[in-house]
């Protein structure tokens, strides 16, 4: 505002002052003040918020990975299954014995360290005739074809030792399961097990299984969804599946010595590409390639908490330049004129 247009505003004011700040006013310092109080509890707030979810987040990692070096556990009968949960039994360390249904195994779309391929899920029929699921590992896109699947398919009674993961129902991002095609893109237990006629009771399952039904996957009713065993009958598969962590040895050779150069190691950790080359290439008799689980828990809350509080500071010194000084101000500008 050019200087002319300047004094005649303030000297169409009484004795040509200034014009007053808008916080100069009460309702509007009351008006600033509940606003800027309202900023600051709500910032303290949230993070307050994230030191909570901080401390449930440390101690939630430190559960997990109790879990994980534990020794394996026998798997939970079948009349606990129910009782499963995210919570208390995911990445726990579990035994069990039973007999691969190869003939219902299903490719599972992944994305590895080793670059992309298939989890092959494969279901595990115990002595009760009871189902788990087993992700038994890694294989490369070219093994999904049916005549390409040359890799290891034991027989006979075997026992997996491995992680309890809960089930991944739907799909995945921006991709819906697709049991008709036999298309997957998450390791959904029951839409799996339905696809393959294993859902239901212990009986009408079992019943399917010796009849020789499923020597390939077929869509059950065309959508992909477990049906709901009739009331009194215990559901046939697990609500969970295992990512097997170790080669499976068959129970007739659990006692025998194990050659050093058939025995699965991990992928070298920190590796470059050529690295993870070459082991891959020293694993593929082991296909599938099990040990590939990945336990990582996103844990930004520290940045989060210093973001709030900081931005709850911002808020105090704020108030503290609006509302004080000017106040002070004008106290020593009155004590001044007196």
């Amino acid at each position: 505002m050019p200087d002319t247009e300047r004094d005649a505003s303030n000297a169409s004011r009484p004795e040509g002052r200034p014009a007053r700040p808008l916080a100069s006013s009460p309702v509007a310092r009351a008006v600033v003040a509940v606003l800027l109080l309202g900023l600051f509890i709500l910032f303290v707030s949230l993070g307050t918020w994230q030191v909570e979810r901080r401390a449930w987040k440390l101690d939630l990692i430190a559960r997990v990975d109790a879990r994980i070096h534990a020794a394996p556990v026998p798997l939970p009968p079948p009349a606990d299954w129910s009782a499963v949960n995210r919570d208390h039994d995911e990445y726990r360390q579990v035994r069990v014995r039973g007999t691969f249904l190869h003939q219902h195994e299903a490719f599972v779309q992944a994305s590895t360290v080793l670059g992309a391929g298939y989890w092959v899920l494969t279901p595990l029929q115990l002595a009760d005739g009871h189902i788990v699921f087993i992700n038994r590992g890694f294989v490369p896109p070219e093994y999904r074809a049916v005549g390409k699947r040359n890799f290891d398919h034991p027989e006979g009674l075997v026992e997996i030792s491995g992680l309890m993961r809960m089930t991944e129902p739907k799909g995945g991002f921006l991709r819906d399961n697709n049991p008709a095609d036999d298309r997957w893109y998450s390791r959904d237990v029951a839409a799996i097990a339905a696809s393959r006629h294993l859902d239901g009771d212990t009986s009408s399952a079992a019943e399917h299984v010796n009849a020789g039904h499923g020597d390939a996957p077929s869509a059950a009713g065309g959508a992909g969804e477990s049906s709901i065993a009739p009331a009194g009958t215990t559901p046939r598969v697990a609500p969970f599946f295992i990512d097997q962590a170790l080669p499976v040895r068959s129970l007739a050779s659990l006692d025998a010595p194990v050659d050093d150069t058939e025995r699965w190691r991990p992928p070298p950790e920190g590796s470059d590409e050529l690295a993870l080359s070459h082991w891959m290439a020293s694993q593929r008799k082991q296909l599938p390639m099990p040990g590939l689980t990945v336990v990582s828990f996103a844990n930004s809350h520290l940045s989060y908490i210093f973001t709030w509080y900081s931005l709850a500071a911002l808020v105090a010194f704020g108030a503290w330049k609006m509302l004080w000084v000017p106040r002070r101000e004008r106290r020593h500008a009155g004590e001044a004129q007196d």
